[in-house]
């Protein structure tokens, strides 16, 4: 029994020890290796980009779009690693998960997700009637009622944004508002869209699918009664100003006939003057509309339907837009001030 015990002694030391020396050489070619870092991107803009870095200045990686990234220097065996945001990208906040460990394999699971920053976008509302409201609303979204406080109103809508569009989705009873500095991109808080308001006024709208390609009506003195005239618009924008017909008017049966003027095919109503008031400081006519003259998109204007007034008035609508209508205040048995255009939105 001795002897067979001392001889298996003989031969499994040298093998032990040659494992031992396997497991060894084994562990250090491991050690010597060095592996990627890297991951992916997500919720990136279009047109913007992300910097990382994992620790070490020298080491950073740009990405300009969602997908995978890959830090360009690999890391030695079980070398500590911290990803972090060296540089955000424009308007956008990023994060990092996983981001740190030991590099002891080749890393691809750190997350790096951005989102848009938002900012809140407001302003101040004015003229509103007391007792009365308007009711606006931001890319078709969210909806915030506005009441009259005094001479101005401040409102802010409650969801932040980048990308903004205020609308007025519901007029005041008996008055119009429209907004300025309505659309555009924010970097910061917005505190200009300003919305005006008129109380007591007509508005002349041509309606759904229409836009404002001319009027007529009927002139003594002053202008005693206004009618637009609307033609069909289609999907792409065309005018169809053959299927021009008489709209909505305001004021009375004084004074003889004037138009019908309607722009040259194609075209419509861009622009409106004039003068509001009576030709001097007599209050005969105290809200009258004096004289008025329309203006084409193709330049060409209708001819000049009366002259003077007390306060002459200049309304267009944004470039590319369409009007869709007269805005008048005053209206009794003629007509009263032009107050505005309604456009497209």
């Amino acid at each position: 029994m001795k002897h067979l015990i001392m001889n298996a002694s003989r031969w499994l030391a040298p093998a032990l020890m040659s494992g031992l020396v396997l497991v060894g050489c084994g562990g250090t070619e491991y050690e010597s290796k060095s592996f990627n870092v890297g991951g992916t991107v997500s919720g990136l803009n279009s047109g913007t980009s992300v910097q990382l870095t994992y620790g070490d200045a020298a080491n950073t990686v740009t990405v300009a779009a969602n997908g995978t990234f890959q830090f360009p220097k690999a890391l030695p065996f079980n070398t500590a690693y911290a990803t972090a945001v060296a540089t955000q990208p424009t308007n956008q906040t990023c994060t990092v998960t996983n981001g740190s460990g030991n590099a002891r394999a080749a890393v691809s699971n750190i997350t790096v997700t951005c989102v848009t920053n938002g900012y809140k976008v407001g302003g101040t509302v004015s003229g509103l009637d007391a007792s009365t409201q308007v009711t606006l609303k931001i890319n078709d979204t969210e909806t915030l009622v506005v009441s009259a406080t005094g001479s101005d109103s401040q409102y802010s809508f409650s969801t932040p944004v980048t990308a903004y569009n205020v609308t007025v989705s519901q007029q005041p009873e008996g008055g119009y508002c429209s907004v300025s500095n309505a659309s555009g991109t924010a970097s910061a808080n917005v505190t200009n869209v300003n919305v005006s308001c008129k109380a007591q006024v007509t508005v002349l709208s041509c309606g759904a699918g229409k836009v404002l390609t001319g009027f007529s009506g009927r002139i003594g003195t002053i202008i005693d009664k206004i009618q637009i005239r609307c033609a069909n618009v289609s999907d792409e924008g065309v005018v169809d100003t053959a299927s021009t017909t008489d709209g909505a008017s305001v004021g009375g049966d004084g004074g003889d006939a004037f138009g019908p003027f309607t722009c040259p095919p194609g075209e419509w109503i861009t622009g409106v003057k004039g003068g509001n008031g009576w030709v001097d400081s007599r209050a005969s006519y105290p809200t009258s509309m004096r004289s008025v003259q329309g203006t084409c998109s193709g330049g060409s204007q209708s001819p000049p339907y009366n002259t003077g007034g007390l306060s002459a008035f200049s309304y267009s609508c944004p470039a590319g837009k369409k009007a869709t209508g007269f805005i008048i205040e005053g209206v009794g048995a003629y007509t009263g001030f032009m107050e505005g255009m309604t456009c497209e939105p």
